[in-house]
Order: structure tokens, then sequence, then C-alpha cells
């Protein structure tokens, strides 16, 4: 058995032979550990990255909001909640409403400092109030829903706020990959939303 773990108290997932994954205390369902929550995690974590960063954290007077986006088994958002001072985020984790359940249950036993929300939010929708944060992990795999992957991030991303996105290549054209990076990207970045 292969184990990803992370330091101290943090969640780990343990890959199964079946390709279902264990989520932190025996919890299972059918998500694959990938790379690119380990690699969110590192680009996350202080004292040198975003969420670290003074215009995030110390200089904010109101929590740091905070969307994990198609959060999966909310594996990213448990880590999330142990990078950042008490009391000082909010973590909402979006997915289908099909996840949510085993979003929830997961999310729950975070013993994390930030205080995590889940709720239901498809691709092309939008929050309600936008973020300061958004983090996404391995959600480039298919090209035709790059559109409401970008319209969902432009739109719930404050101006000014900051967007991760931990990325494996997955068989997509050279053309899809530069389509999404760099027309999708533009509006975002152009914004002051990218990382």
């Amino acid at each position: 058995m292969n184990q990803s773990r992370f330091s101290g108290r943090l969640p780990f997932v343990q890959n199964l032979p079946d390709g279902q994954a264990m989520f932190g205390q025996g919890r299972l369902g059918s998500w694959h550990s990938r790379q690119s929550v380990g690699l969110c995690h590192r680009s996350l974590a202080p004292p040198t990255r975003p969420l670290a960063s003074p215009n995030l954290m110390s200089t904010n007077p109101h929590p740091v909001s905070i969307l994990d986006l198609s959060s999966g088994t909310g594996h990213l958002a448990s880590i999330l909640a142990h990078l950042v001072p008490p009391s000082a985020a909010d973590i909402l984790c979006t997915d289908l409403p099909e996840a949510l359940p085993l979003l929830r249950a997961n999310t729950t036993s975070s013993t994390g400092a930030a205080r995590i929300h889940v709720s239901a939010l498809p691709w092309g929708e939008t929050l309600e109030h936008p973020v300061d944060l958004a983090v996404c992990s391995d959600v480039l795999y298919e090209a035709h829903f790059f559109d409401a992957l970008a319209l969902t991030l432009r739109r719930s991303v404050k101006i000014g706020g900051k967007v991760v996105i931990g990325y494996k290549p997955r068989g997509l054209s050279v053309e899809e990959e530069d389509g999404f990076w760099l027309r999708e990207w533009v509006a975002i970045w152009r914004g002051g939303g990218c990382v």
C-alpha cells in the first residue's frame, strides 16, 4: 500500500488496491489520491506562499474566505484548515450534490483552525459572496468544461484575490491546454486574481 502523509496531525489518503481511497479515519470514497492535492498544499504552505501572505492574513481584519472548488473528499480543505491561524479563515468546500455526503462526513472531523462549510456549486454557477482565495485540485481533465470552470472562478473570486490550481497533465491536446491557460485565464489575470 502506498501512503501519502503530511506532517503533524494533518489527514492522509491511503491508496487501496481497488482504486478507492481511505480518507482520515477510515471513511471510504471512490476518489484517488491526486498528486495535485500535495502540489496545492505545498504552494499554499507558510511562510512564503499566498495563504500566509500579509495581504491575505495578517492585515485582514476579517477572516479570509477560501473556496475549495470541486472538493471531492475534502482532503485539500482539511489540509488548508491546518495552515491558517485560529479563526482566521472560512473554507467553503463545493462539489456536485451527489458528492456532498462524503465531503460533509470527512470535513466534519477536521481538527484544523478554519471553519469548514460544505455546499453544492456546479461549474458555471457562482457564489453569492466572492472569496479571497480559490483553490482547485485536479480539475483540468475535460476541455468541454473549461468555460464553465473559468466562469465560476472569474465570478467567485474577489478583485485582487488569488486562484491556485493544482494540475497534472491528463491527455489533453496542446491546443486544449493552451486554450485554457491562455484564453480562459486572461480575464482572471487582468482582474488581479491569479497566483
